[in-house]
């Protein structure tokens, strides 16, 4: 019996169908019956009956999923394990993403990635830039795409990929687009306020360190994402990203102030003391690979 009939078996269970077990393993209908029929053959048992529903498992098949899940993993750990013996990267990448990353940059750096490392499986989760950087941080993410922000952790290592250039906006009315900020008259109205590790919370810390002064009324506001809404629905002033404020049904609502905008760097990386691990140096070699065709 080998290793590739076990995979039929298992993924037939799962299934329920040798359709659907066909399209996931890229194999004929007939192949994948023919494994399953190799191994019942073998240890003379049914595994399935044929029903008017699918593959449906008998005792015996039931019986036997588990231990070959077990082994399907066993054989893997042996493959990983032996890649890592001669440094080859294998098994998954954790990879944190932000919400408005460049997809061409994402596709160009997983399609480079997986054609050179085909044993590296890439699972991707969203979130903000201080949520990647705390998953990076607590080893929950191998990689990701984090701001470079006041107060982002030094133990964190990363090559500048993009930057990100957010507007302070208005509702209609408020404020001039074209003439240069009231500020006296600005600070006396609501000001919608993110977190402070967001790029949005630290473009309002910036600006009220210029100001000198701090408006008497904040909005507190834990979804960065809220705030284009809340603009142009009239509630108070924020930052927003400068796509959003290129678009006409934002400026519909909204005007931008003064011409004041914030850039920060969007870096690719990941925990400086994990950098020496195979799977790691592939993800931040492709990068820069990635980044310098760009660049040329």
């Amino acid at each position: 019996m080998e290793t590739y009939q076990l995979k039929t078996f298992v993924t037939v269970a799962r299934e329920g169908s040798i359709t659907r077990a066909s399209e996931l393993l890229y194999l004929s209908q007939p192949a994948v019956s023919a494994h399953i029929k190799a191994i019942e053959e073998e240890f003379d048992l049914t595994l399935f009956e044929r029903t008017p529903r699918g593959m449906v498992l008998t005792p015996n098949g039931s019986g036997l999923l588990v231990h070959a899940e077990q082994s399907i993993a066993m054989h893997q750990q042996f493959i990983e394990q032996a890649r890592r013996l001669k440094g080859l990267p294998s098994g998954r990448l954790r990879l944190g993403l932000l919400g408005r990353t460049d997809p061409a940059l994402v596709s160009r750096w997983m399609s480079r990635l997986v054609d050179r490392w085909p044993d590296l499986a890439v699972t991707v989760e969203h979130g903000s830039s201080a949520q990647v950087a705390d998953g990076l941080q607590c080893g929950h993410l191998d990689v990701g795409f984090f701001m470079d922000e006041a107060g982002m952790d030094t133990e964190l290592h990363g090559m500048e990929v993009a930057t990100r250039t957010l507007h302070l906006a208005a509702p209609k009315g408020w404020a001039a687009p074209d003439a240069e900020p009231d500020w006296r008259a600005l600070v006396q109205r609501p000001w919608i306020s993110p977190a402070c590790r967001g790029c949005c919370g630290q473009s309002l810390h910036r600006l009220f360190a210029q100001l000198g002064e701090v408006p008497r009324r904040l909005i507190s506001l834990d979804q960065p994402a809220l705030v284009p809404a809340l603009v142009t629905g009239g509630v108070g002033l924020g930052f927003v990203h400068d796509e959003v404020s290129r678009t006409a049904g934002f400026l519909a609502a909204a005007d931008l102030v003064g011409g004041v905008h914030f850039t920060f760097p969007v870096r690719f990386g990941c925990l400086a003391s994990r950098t020496s691990e195979p799977a790691v140096q592939a993800a931040l070699q492709t990068m820069r690979e990635v980044r310098e065709v760009r660049a040329g």
